[in-house]
C-alpha cells in the first residue's frame, strides 16, 4: 500500500487548496458566531417584558452556538437578522441563499470521499450524499481551481457577515473597527 494512501493520487497542491478552503469555512463559522453575538446583544426591544424573555434564553443560545457548524450558525444569524428591524428582508434573503450554498459545499468537502484523480483534467472525484437523502449519492469532479473559487466565496461571505454588523453601526467583536461596541469595555485593573 502506498504510504500516502488514500490521498496519494492527487498532487500535494490539490490537498493544500482543499485545506485552505476548509480553513476559510472555519473562519466564516467564527465570524458567524461573533456577528450573532453582536447583533443579538444590540437588538432593541419594544418592551421590557420582550427584552427580559429574550435575555433569559440568550446565554444558552450563545453557548449552544459554540458547538454548531456552518449550517446551524447560518440559520442562527439569519434568524437574528430577520427578527431585528435594522436589517432589510431582501439583503437577509440574499445572504441566506449564499450561506446555504457555501454550507452545502462545506459539508460536501469536509464529509465527502475523494476517489479518482484524472491527470488530464486535473480533477478529483468527490463522492458525497447531499442532505436531501442517503439515496441521492453525488459524484462530482472538482479541480484545484474549483476549490479556490469555493474558498473565495467563503471569504466574500465572511466580509458580508462582518458588514451586516458594521453597516448598522455595530463594532464587530474582536476588532477595533467602526461602530459602537456590543458592550462597554471593562476598565483596566490597576
Amino acid at each position: 500500500m502506498h504510504p500516502r494512501w488514500p490521498t496519494h493520487a492527487c498532487p500535494a497542491e490539490f490537498w493544500e487548496e482543499l485545506g485552505r478552503t476548509i480553513a476559510k469555512f472555519g473562519f466564516l463559522e467564527d465570524c458567524l458566531k461573533r456577528a450573532n453575538l453582536a447583533i443579538t446583544a444590540t437588538r432593541k426591544y419594544k418592551s421590557l417584558e420582550e427584552a427580559t424573555r429574550a435575555y433569559e434564553t440568550w446565554q444558552r443560545s450563545l453557548e449552544k452556538s459554540l458547538d454548531e457548524s456552518l449550517g446551524e450558525l447560518s440559520n442562527r444569524l439569519v434568524e437574528a437578522l430577520t427578527e431585528d428591524d435594522r436589517f432589510h428582508e431582501e439583503s437577509v434573503s440574499e445572504l441566506n441563499a449564499k450561506l446555504r450554498r457555501v454550507a452545502d459545499w462545506r459539508n460536501a468537502l469536509c464529509h465527502g470521499a475523494w476517489t479518482d484523480y484524472d491527470e488530464k483534467s486535473r480533477k478529483a472525484t468527490l463522492r458525497h450524499w447531499p442532505r436531501k437523502g442517503w439515496r441521492e449519492q453525488s459524484e462530482q469532479p472538482i479541480s484545484q481551481a474549483d476549490l479556490a473559487a469555493i474558498g473565495e466565496d467563503a471569504v466574500d461571505l465572511t466580509c458580508r457577515v462582518i458588514e451586516a454588523a458594521t453597516a448598522n453601526g455595530i463594532q464587530f467583536p474582536g476588532s477595533e473597527g467602526p461602530g459602537e461596541p456590543a458592550w462597554p469595555s471593562q476598565p483596566e485593573k490597576p
